[in-house]
């Protein structure tokens, strides 16, 4: 190898050295930015079936914990890492316990991190009940159904044979025989004890056929006609999806007399009914002036009717789902909203803080489900920043929760209320600073240059590193 070719060698590895030196130590300080610590922040819980049968005991193999990581990444938890209570009672071994009573049951769930972190875990105690079918005057047999109470029956296809050959069979009366409450094959029902379905037979009609059509009245879907009804039509269940926070009632044909579904209609004419839905949303809005903020009657409408609560507060709106709805404590006769937001002089220690919030109820409190807070971004977001939410318990410690911004306004989730503080985070594309992103250009550009440097010269020019040295000391 020539000298000129050893030092065109020489200065382009020195160039690729300098090159990756200065990349290798802006990744760590990156790579360092990027680092958080990782700490434990809740568990999740699910059992893997809707229910149990009372009287069963549980199944630890489908029994599902995963830690939640402050950096919102989960891993699987064993079971014997946690310990279960039932009415404040620790069950000593999960796999043989039986709850001798029937509903939703709660077990809490402990586990020993920096901290005790908890959590709850919901599951249904079913009772098993026999469906018995009854031929009432037909004839055949059917066998009996099996019916577990949380989860609706899809009643069957009738398979006894008509009376006589002059009747039909047009239903099933459940209970008793009782044509005010008829369903037909396909419609689904739920009940709560051993139950009899009764076969309801009618005369055959003549050969005279109309057709009866459903309208979604606004509802997704479109309209559901049944072609070559005679006499006598079963209204089905709803075939349309409801629309948004609604819930179906019945059908009408006249817009005012509402009719249920398994009602019997008699078809003499072509029938034309229009679906009927109610709102499922308790909508309140509390003035921002207004100083005791009662919130009660609305709190207490929407949990005997099973419905959400949207609340309102100025630019503010609380959403409780129907489980927080449900799980609203006391006797709801005087409840009032506190709702405190501080812009200035905050107290949290978090830096960026835009917003300090103080919500509770007054006279209540939320234990389960799911709400949801929404709030106004008055000024616009930096570059390299974004909004995140933080819950601040009494020892003034900051945990991060659930946000995100959306239409102008920036959401968290929660399950109770407390101190929340909203504050500007750097977002992950700005971790780097911005004074190493203009050395590493500037590095670039130094190696790029040198490199182009010795190509020209020791390259296309036939310089020698001698003629170099020259070139410096003149």
């Amino acid at each position: 190898m020539s000298t000129k070719t050893k030092n065109i060698v020489a200065i382009t590895l020195f160039a690729v050295c300098t090159f990756l030196f200065c990349f290798f130590v802006f990744s760590a300080k990156t790579e360092k930015a990027f680092a958080e610590e990782k700490t434990v922040t809740g568990i999740e819980a699910a059992y893997v079936d809707d229910y149990i049968l009372k009287g069963e005991s549980l199944d630890d193999e489908k029994i599902t914990l995963s830690l939640v990581y402050s950096d919102e990444t989960t891993e699987e938890l064993n079971l014997s890492g946690v310990n279960f209570y039932y009415l404040s009672t620790k069950i000593d071994d999960i796999a043989s316990f039986v709850f001798s009573e029937s509903g939703l049951k709660t077990l809490n769930i402990t586990y020993k991190a920096n901290e005790d972190i908890t959590t709850t875990l919901n599951i249904y105690v079913a009772n098993k009940f026999t469906i018995t079918f009854d031929s009432h005057g037909g004839s055949g047999e059917m066998a009996d159904a099996i019916y577990v109470d949380n989860v609706l029956f899809t009643v069957p296809v009738c398979e006894f044979a008509s009376p006589n050959e002059n009747m039909q069979f047009f239903g099933w009366a459940i209970g008793s025989v009782d044509e005010t409450n008829i369903k037909t094959a396909g419609d689904t029902i739920s009940i709560t004890k051993n139950t009899t379905l009764y076969a309801m037979w009618e005369e055959k009609p003549h050969k005279t056929e109309f057709f009866v059509e459903l309208l979604p009245n606004g509802a997704d879907g479109e309209s559901v006609r049944f072609e070559e009804v005679n006499s006598k039509f079963v209204l089905p269940d709803c075939p349309f999806k409801a629309p948004k926070d609604k819930f179906f009632v019945g059908y009408t044909v006249d817009g005012e007399n509402i009719l249920n579904v398994g009602t019997i209609v008699d078809v003499t004419q072509n029938m034309t009914l229009n679906a009927v839905w109610a709102e499922s949303v308790i909508k309140a809005e509390v003035s921002v002036d207004d100083p005791a903020k009662q919130i009660a009657p609305y709190m207490l409408e929407a949990k005997n009717g099973n419905y959400s609560l949207e609340i309102k507060f100025g630019d503010y709106v609380l959403n409780f789902d129907k489980k927080a709805v449900q799980s609203f404590s006391g006797s709801l006769d005087n409840v009032a909203l506190i709702f405190d937001i501080k812009t200035e002089n905050f107290s949290s220690g978090i830096k960026g803080t835009q917003k300090e919030l103080n919500i509770s109820l007054d006279g209540s409190s939320v234990s389960d489900g799911t709400v949801i807070v929404s709030m106004p971004v008055e000024k616009k977001i930096p570059n390299g920043k974004t909004l995140k939410v933080f819950y601040v318990n009494d020892d003034n410690e900051a945990k991060l929760i659930e946000s995100y911004v959306e239409d102008e306004k920036i959401c968290f989730v929660t399950n109770h209320f407390s101190n929340f503080v909203v504050a500007y985070q750097n977002s992950q594309a700005s971790v780097l600073p911005t004074w190493a992103i203009i050395v590493l250009v500037i590095v670039a550009l130094l190696v790029v240059g040198i490199s182009g440097f010795c190509i020209y010269f020791f390259g296309i020019q036939k310089k020698t590193f001698r003629d170099l040295k020259y070139l410096f000391r003149k």
